[in-house]
């Protein structure tokens, strides 16, 4: 039976087209994917369904769920539905969940609104879900606040929140983008077991065609506002009868990362490092809390090399990437670069940060929103020992953001008139502007489409022979991670557990956590990369 049906939807904002003429159905029970890259209208054709859309937005067509249009219902009607019956999963959930507030009373508020309970027994089943969702209510309590939990709990905080009014449907929008593997994958499971269980409908919106291939029965591909293929998911992929199908498929082949200039020299090296936070308050005075982070980590990077560092979230990953800036006092061990000491402790000479820069995951957070893009691309140099004149400081800035592929005018900007993949490209930009030695990048390309992940990989690859760069390539990809970096580090609670060449390690791991790894990560059958092979042969 039909769930969900759009018929013809088509949405216009300020007289431009977003979605032109959409037609898709979801059965009940069903996991239905819709994929395409940043841009393409997968978050818009979820805002027109439950009616969350912007000022001079125009629909037309006709949205049918449960045999009933939402077009021309009123916002008061809509919010009936909403989470009682439609309920949404967003991408990132600290923007989605209120910091002031505890994940019980977030979750419990859905029942205080739509089923009037007491308070006490809204707690109550808050705490059930949590339990639902793989949250032992014993350990994470329902009175903790999202700053408190790691990315995968607040992910299951926000599906406990989805599901506690068993909804018909599931609106999942990227729910494990940012996510290590093995989060991401007990995450899926999760979603598949609520469809299996509770038979509610999935619409997954992602633009990972491994995640489409582990859950989606049926996929629908958009591009520019429009579904340009749809079908069965098997069929689409090993039909391939949309061009455009058949080049995401080939942009989800990661592009190798050749770097040439790689040599024996050391550029940076971790020697015996450790580093410990300590909690100040305790029940028990004469225990102190120690909570090790790193435990006597010691690896190197040599010049023109690209280093992957891999580990589930918590394991010291981004604990180790602060060391190296600079950023951390350590409790034993030290850290060179080109034999200069970095340490919190003994303030790091400025001329040695300014050989190393980072770019993070989400650039935006990252920028000052009331400066333009010259101005932020500028801020490191304030490393400098020497001030720069304003000829050449404007000189350096149009050839710098003309190297990362933006223009002259883009300087002029602000960071929220560019797309995800342009601000990314803004970050390198600053990254590179004073000419580093090595550059941190820090789940830098986790959160991009295929055909954008390819272009940055290309980009970086430029970058590295232009200016002599070096990586510190962190990432939960494997497969990404395996394509671009000469060797590997596997991070685990804090000790590397195994190290070497990239191929070597990821296509023979040793150690059983490399393995886990591995296996948790989702993948695109052999079968439709074939028939790809098969169709560019003939």
């Amino acid at each position: 039976m039909t769930l969900l049906k759009l018929k013809n939807l088509s949405l216009t904002i300020q007289d431009k087209p977003i979605l032109k003429s959409i037609n898709l159905e979801i059965k009940n029970g069903e996991v239905y994917g819709l994929l395409g890259e940043s841009g393409c209208g997968k978050s818009m054709t979820a805002a027109a369904i439950t009616q969350l859309l912007p000022k001079f937005s125009k629909l037309g067509g006709k949205v049918s769920f449960d045999n009933n249009n939402f077009i021309g219902k009123s916002d008061l009607e809509m919010c009936k539905i909403r989470g009682n019956q439609i309920a949404m999963i967003f991408q990132e959930p600290m923007t989605a969940l209120n910091p002031l507030q505890t994940i019980g009373n977030q979750i419990a508020e859905s029942l205080l609104i739509h089923k009037k309970c007491s308070p006490a027994k809204a707690i109550k089943k808050a705490g059930e879900a949590l339990g639902r969702v793989g949250l032992d209510a014993t350990k994470i309590s329902p009175n903790l606040y999202p700053h408190q939990l790691s990315g995968g709990q607040r992910q299951r905080v926000m599906i406990a929140m989805a599901i506690i009014l068993r909804p018909k449907l599931l609106i999942a929008d990227e729910p494990t983008t940012a996510l290590d593997v093995k989060t991401q994958s007990e995450i899926l499971n999760l979603l598949q077991d609520l469809v299996t269980k509770d038979k509610v409908s999935l619409l997954l919106i992602t633009h990972d065609i491994a995640v489409i291939a582990k859950l989606a029965t049926k996929v629908a591909i958009m591009k520019d506002g429009e579904l340009l293929d749809s079908g069965s998911t098997s069929t689409v992929f090993e039909r391939l009868s949309h061009p455009y199908t058949r080049q995401i498929l080939s942009d989800s082949i990661p592009q190798k990362l050749n770097l040439s200039l790689i040599n024996t020299k050391k550029l940076l090296e971790v020697k015996s490092v450790s580093k410990t936070y300590q909690r100040k308050f305790g029940v028990n005075i004469f225990n102190k809390f120690n909570l090790p982070i790193l435990k006597n980590i010691s690896f190197s990077i040599n010049d023109g090399e690209c280093l992957g560092l891999v580990g589930e979230s918590g394991c010291g990953k981004s604990t180790l990437a602060r060391s190296i800036l600079g950023l951390e006092t350590l409790e034993s061990g030290s850290i060179t670069l080109s034999g200069f000491p970095i340490s919190l402790n003994q303030k790091t000479k400025r001329n040695v940060r300014s050989r190393i820069q980072i770019v993070f995951q989400d650039p935006f957070s990252s920028f000052n929103p009331r400066h333009q893009i010259a101005k932020i691309i500028s801020e490191p140099f304030n490393l400098l020992d020497k001030k720069l004149d304003k000829k050449i400081k404007t000189n350096l800035l149009l050839e710098t953001i003309l190297n990362v592929g933006l223009t002259k005018d883009d300087l002029i900007k602000y960071p929220h008139q560019f797309s995800g993949g342009q601000r990314q490209r803004i970050a390198l930009a600053r990254a590179i502007i004073i000419k580093p030695k090595l550059i941190i990048l820090d789940e830098a390309l986790s959160a991009l489409d295929v055909s954008l992940r390819n272009n940055m990989i290309l980009l970086l690859q430029k970058l590295s022979l232009n200016y002599k760069l070096s990586y510190l390539f962190i990432s939960h990809d494997i497969h990404l991670v395996k394509a671009i970096t000469n060797r590997v580090l596997i991070m685990q609670e804090g000790t590397i557990v195994e190290f070497g060449k990239t191929q070597e390690i990821l296509n023979g791991p040793k150690h059983p956590y490399t393995r886990s790894l591995i296996d948790s990560t989702p993948s695109i059958p052999e079968s439709w990369f074939k028939r790809l092979e098969d169709q560019n042969i003939a």
